[in-house]
């Protein structure tokens, strides 16, 4: 049964924000170039070590999910959001930009793994893939707002701008949302590495996890850098973020079909049925 004060609204907005911060970079790469006066290839270390800090950072968190409870530790990491992407828009060096986007990349992992165990703890199969569509909806349009308006500002105003919006959506979302209750599930029993390795024991985590490899060098590899690379043959930021944002799109409509489908098709009912053993040899007997 959901959980009263369930907002799939409020929950949404974190993965939003989340993935402004994590595609606002692709298009402001060169813009940070220029007013650094550094080589691209130096600047794209930004990018590489936000992403790697994304990556090592989210096992961490999802121990801690399980112990602290998910709102908590995604208030938690929109906070640090927050401060990440306050140093960002105010990183008065490279090096320091690389730093703030190293803490932004080891924060704002923590908010879609965390909201969607979130979904499985509160939200009852039957209805679960329509409220993880509209989750995944969010994150669409958020991966389309931060392609958009990192090119829009980066061409108009400031790249800075993006990340201090993000910076204000994130401090106030780690805020609203106390008002969403905690799931009552149960702690995961075993420490870290026995977690792992109950993990790794699993054919589909197995297999989930060889799959993801090329599906995360195809968005974390390929989208970070077009943008970079259209601009590069004197397509403006505004354009290039515009291109990219496209992804974003395709991943909206996506879910809205995925969501129409699961709703209608719903969850299959599961049947029992009892064993089939053989016949004792008493029955098989001429009489």
């Amino acid at each position: 049964m959901r959980e009263a004060g369930f907002n799939v609204r409020l929950l949404s907005a974190g993965p939003f924000v989340t993935m402004i911060d994590r595609f606002a970079v692709a298009p402001v790469l060169i813009p940070i170039a220029v007013e650094f006066r550094a080589p691209v290839g130096a600047v794209a270390i930004a990018a590489t070590a936000y992403y790697f800090a994304y990556g090592l950072a989210q096992p961490f968190w999802g121990f801690a999910s399980d112990r602290a409870g998910r709102i908590r530790i995604i208030r938690i990491s929109l906070a640090a959001t927050a401060a990440a992407c306050t140093l960002t828009a105010l990183a008065p060096n490279l090096d320091f930009l690389i730093g703030a986007r190293i803490l932004a990349g080891a924060s704002v992992c923590a908010v879609l793994p965390s909201a969607l165990v979130y979904i499985g703890d509160v939200i009852p199969f039957k209805t679960r893939q329509a409220v993880i569509a509209d989750v995944l909806a969010a994150v669409a349009i958020g991966t389309a707002a931060g392609s958009l308006g990192g090119g829009f500002f980066a061409r108009y105003l400031s790249w800075r701008l993006v990340f201090g919006v993000a910076a204000v959506i994130a401090a106030v979302l780690a805020v609203a949302m106390g008002r969403l209750p905690e799931s009552n599930a149960r702690p995961s029993t075993g420490g870290p590495i026995a977690q792992l390795r109950q993990a790794f024991h699993r054919p589909w985590a197995r297999f989930l996890i060889l799959f993801a490899i090329p599906e995360g060098a195809m968005v974390l590899g390929f989208l970070v850098y077009f943008a970079p690379a259209l601009e590069a043959t004197g397509t403006n930021a505004a354009l290039a973020g515009l291109v990219v944002a496209t992804y974003g799109a395709a991943v909206l409509a996506g879910t809205r079909v995925i969501k129409r489908f699961a709703s209608r098709r719903g969850p299959r009912p599961h049947t029992w049925r009892p064993p089939v053993r053989p016949a004792p040899r008493w029955s098989r007997s001429p009489r």
